[in-house]
């Protein structure tokens, strides 16, 4: 898919998504504390909240408009895209992390799968390489879980994929696109995303968080995360 500043990023067509780092279909959208948010937000059902001072939003916040609507169909479209793709990697337990290294590829879960501690994603030299994680139930982080992109991985190229909630636990450095559902997603304090946040059905609620659009093609002036 080519952004919207004319960067492109591996085969995965976002449609009106690629424009917002938080968006639900159906649910509240709030943020807790003061964070940081680059990219538009929006909900097409439900409240939205907490995005204005001294919290910074460096984008549009969006409310059952033209623009959530055609997200509706665009997060479903790039879910059952996502979720569709055939299982290329076998034999990964349900918990990841603890300091892996992990090649691209389709990695599936049948049930709930967690990520702990430290996991890094090899590119292999490759910017086009695709990491997906499909799980069939929930998929939640331990504090200060980080994942580590290296060798010409990209943020764009990343997808943590749930058939149920997901939970992010507290000063979690995330890279890449969640998407649920249906399901909530939190995000817990602390928490920085170089990616996005995405459901079908469910609220989305970030805290005390820095909210990166995923490299390579932040907006203009916001800039992105190097991959440590």
């Amino acid at each position: 898919v080519v952004q919207s500043d004319g960067c492109s990023c591996a085969g995965t067509n976002l449609g009106g998504v690629q424009n917002f780092t938080l968006f639900t279909s159906t649910g509240a959208l709030s943020n807790a504390g003061t964070s940081t948010v680059n990219g538009n937000v929006g909900t097409n059902v439900g409240a939205l909240t907490g995005f204005g001072s001294p919290s910074t939003l460096n984008g549009t916040a969006h409310a059952a408009n033209a623009a959530t609507a055609q997200g509706v169909i665009d997060v479903q479209s790039l879910y059952s895209q996502l979720f569709i793709t055939p299982q290329t990697v076998f034999g990964h337990a349900p918990a990841f992390g603890s300091g892996e290294t992990v090649s691209p590829g389709v990695y599936a879960i049948a049930a709930a799968g967690s990520l702990a501690g430290t996991i890094t994603l090899n590119g292999l030299g490759d910017p086009d390489a695709v990491f997906i994680f499909k799980f069939g139930g929930a998929f939640t982080t331990g504090a200060a879980s980080n994942v580590i992109l290296s060798n010409s991985a990209q943020s764009c190229n990343v997808f943590w994929i749930s058939a149920g909630a997901i939970s992010m636990g507290a000063s979690t450095h995330m890279k890449g696109t969640l998407m649920t559902s249906p399901g909530a997603i939190t995000m817990a304090a602390g928490g920085i995303l170089e990616g996005r946040l995405l459901s079908t059905t469910g609220a989305i609620a970030v805290s005390n968080a820095l909210v990166l659009a995923p490299c390579p093609s932040p907006p203009a002036g916001t800039g992105c995360n190097d991959g440590d």
